[in-house]
């Protein structure tokens, strides 16, 4: 059968040609034993192996087969790839929520949170007394994300939404990054933090109530909001892994990784390397100035790749992995010589005295000359990272667990090249805009919306609602498919200024779903 050879930094991965044939990965760790191996995994349910003769199962694997539960750790967030056990990703997490394995939180790890202060009720059914609902942070959180989420998806379509699986799907990924700024992979990741999991969580949960279905089909399930580099071992493109498959299909996503790896290299020049523009310069005067600065600054450019795709395994070894980071040069200078009998080696974007052009203001009256300085030991500095794949004929994968030294310099070269890999990278608007908001307000707004007074509202304004007084017909809930239909339809013929259609917008309940299906035709 004829596979393909993926490599990256990490791991080496065999995948064949024709989908469901198992995939094969090479994780580039050197463990001392069987159990460090399974240690190693992340979700209790998959810390099992065959050696050909025997299986090998971890304690918590067993009872996880048991109970469909993983017991949450802390590891499971900030476990480091050179750590016993790795941190999970959101994908592995809801991957195998829908083969029917939840994370179970222990009391002992909830009562040891602080009780969440919440001066309005956090239910609108009046039979529940607020005192007798859990007042622990992780559960008043997951209240109000599942509130947020009806909120967000009522407003997001309000004539699809309603009617079941069959009128739409939403990617998981679709919260990934609509309020999250931070560059850092493990800050956007739904793991970073309880609300956005319980954000993620109330999601998936409505998709399993009928209200819609979310894309699953795609190996990059809930992390496509950044694609091209997971904080995992598949440190490289994500790709769809179903009855659709090729290799040509890989080989183009590959390919694309590494236009975007190089689209991000041109923007990053702009930061420091390249001349800036000045306020009359002319298209033409301005491509010509950076040609000349190139020319004269620069080292020739070297091909950026991430990962490589190959036919065989001596094919993946003969070309580097090449990317960009802009490291301090303190650091770099620190960090090569203990690199020197590694694979792992550096090499300047820019010649010796290249100058650095400060930022300067609009239509400042000054010249490039004026705007350039030469660098300190304290700057940052932009360099090729390279990782040779052989050295004197002999394959060289750099092994993780071989040189404590080398792998934690390795980390922090990873950490700085996924801190800084985007910096053109626009984060404006997600979460300003009407549709996206109520992914940003506090959670007094989402317990309290239906509350939400026009003088109140006013004070919120966030978008400039018109000024039309609430008549009070949709503080009522419906209680027939029929009523709702009206409902969602007066909606529909509501100007979408007015206060009250952002507000006050609701789904219906899941029990309804199929009349009001049925209804509709």
């Amino acid at each position: 059968m004829k596979y393909a050879v993926l490599r990256n930094s990490q791991t080496v991965t065999f995948v064949p040609e024709v989908y469901p044939n198992r995939r094969l990965q090479v994780v580039l760790k050197l463990c001392p034993n069987p159990m460090a191996v399974l240690l190693n995994f992340d979700l209790d349910q998959v810390g099992v192996a065959y050696d050909g003769t025997e299986v090998w199962m971890l304690p918590r694997t067993a009872r996880a087969i048991v109970t469909s539960y993983t017991v949450f750790t802390m590891d499971l967030i900030h476990g480091s790839f050179l750590s016993s056990r790795k941190a999970t990703q959101d994908q592995r997490v809801f991957k195998y929520a829908k083969r029917g394995y939840g994370l179970r939180f222990l009391p002992s790890y909830i009562e040891s949170l602080p009780h969440a202060t919440v001066s309005i009720p956090m239910t609108d059914d009046t039979n529940a007394p607020e005192i007798s609902l859990t007042q622990d942070e992780l559960r008043v959180t997951l209240i109000e994300e599942r509130k947020r989420i009806d909120w967000w998806l009522a407003q997001q379509d309000r004539d699809r939404w309603h009617w079941g699986p069959d009128s739409g799907s939403i990617p998981m990924k679709a919260l990934d990054a609509r309020s999250a700024t931070s560059p850092e992979l493990a800050e956007r990741s739904s793991l970073s933090g309880w609300q956005q999991f319980a954000r993620h969580v109330a999601l998936w949960e409505y998709s399993q109530m009928g209200y819609f279905s979310l894309e699953l089909k795609s190996e990059e399930f809930c992390s496509a909001g950044y694609e091209d580099d997971p904080l995992s071992y598949q440190d490289g493109p994500e790709f769809s892994w179903d009855d659709d498959f090729t290799l040509e299909q890989l080989r183009k996503t590959v390919d694309e990784s590494s236009q975007r790896e190089t689209d991000r290299f041109h923007a990053s020049l702009a930061f420091s390397i390249t001349p800036r523009r000045l306020w009359d310069m002319s298209d033409g005067a301005f491509e010509s100035l950076k040609a000349d600065h190139e020319a004269r600054h620069m080292r020739p450019r070297r091909t950026l790749r991430r990962t490589i795709m190959a036919t065989t395994l001596d094919e993946a070894f003969s070309q580097p992995l090449v990317a960009f980071v802009h490291l301090p040069r303190n650091f770099r200078a620190h960090a090569e010589p203990k690199l020197s009998n590694t694979p792992s080696r550096f090499e300047d974007v820019t010649l010796p005295g290249a100058p650095e052009h400060k930022p300067v203001p609009p239509y400042a009256w000054v010249t490039v000359e004026h705007e350039a300085w030469i660098r300190t030991d304290a700057d940052f500095v932009l360099s090729y990272w390279i990782q040779d794949g052989t050295r004197d004929g002999r394959l060289t994968p750099h092994w993780q667990l071989v040189d404590r030294q080398a792998d934690e310099i390795h980390e922090i070269v990873h950490a700085f090249r996924r801190g800084h890999r985007d910096l053109n990278k626009h984060t404006g608007w997600y979460g300003v805009q009407e549709d996206w908001a109520m992914l940003n307000v506090s959670r007094s707004v989402v317990f309290g919306r239906f509350k939400i007074t026009k003088e109140k509202a006013e004070e919120m304004d966030w978008i400039g609602y018109e000024d039309k007084e609430d008549d009070g017909s949709f503080d009522s809930v419906p209680r027939t498919a029929e009523e709702w239909i009206a409902r969602t339809e007066r909606f529909n013929r509501l100007e979408d200024a007015f206060w009250v259609f952002w507000y006050k917008c609701r789904l219906p309940p899941a029990d309804l779903l199929g009349q009001i299906r049925a209804l509709k035709g």
